[in-house]
Formats: C-alpha cells, sequence, structure tokens
C-alpha cells in the first residue's frame, strides 16, 4: 500500500488524504505506533513536515511525563525536587537577565 500522505495547513491542521478527514496529532502518534508508514507535508509549500511532527509528539509526551513526576511528588519534602526547582530558577532568572540587559542596550 502507498504511504499515507497527511497534510498540514497553515492553521496548524492535519489532513489526511487516506481518510479525508481531519487528524491530531494523537491520530498521528497512533499511527506510528502501529507502524503505519506516512509523510507530513506542509499544504501550501509542500516542504516535508514529518520529521518535526515526530518532535512535537516526542516533546508533548515528555511534558506530560514531566508533569506526571513533578505532580506525583508535588508536596513531598523532597530534596531532589527542591534543589531541581531552585536551579531551574536561576537558570530562567539568568537567562531572562541576559536577554533584557542584551535588548536594553539595543533600543539606547
Amino acid at each position: 500500500m502507498a504511504v499515507r500522505l497527511i497534510k498540514k495547513y497553515p492553521n496548524r491542521r492535519l489532513y489526511d488524504t487516506r481518510t479525508s478527514t481531519y487528524i491530531t496529532l494523537s491520530d498521528v502518534k497512533k499511527l506510528v505506533l502501529e507502524q503505519e508508514s506516512f509523510t507530513v507535508i506542509d499544504a501550501k509549500t509542500g516542504d516535508d513536515l514529518t520529521r518535526s511532527i515526530l518532535l512535537q509528539i516526542i516533546l508533548e509526551a515528555e511534558g506530560r511525563r514531566r508533569a506526571d513526576v513533578l505532580q506525583r511528588h508535588a508536596g513531598t519534602d523532597d530534596p531532589f525536587l527542591r534543589h531541581g526547582d531552585a536551579r531551574r530558577r536561576r537558570s530562567i532568572h539568568g537567562r531572562q537577565h541576559a536577554f533584557f540587559s542584551g535588548h536594553a542596550g539595543a533600543d539606547a
């Protein structure tokens, strides 16, 4: 059978040309798990977007996994999580400071 073609439109919707229906990232994930061959293309340009769609699915799954871990440990007195949170806050604060310091000089 031919490779399934999925078109991604500018409104971020995915259109499965085999079933003539709009599908979600969850549907694409099911195709992966079912080992169905498919290609995702930009409907306007024809560019192959398969890798970026697969990456998006992986990132969303990782985000949910991390949220589940944090939720399980919420309210616990876990020093590892406290250390990680403090380190993450410092990193974010440092990046924000560097970003805004660099842009403040550009406006002057």
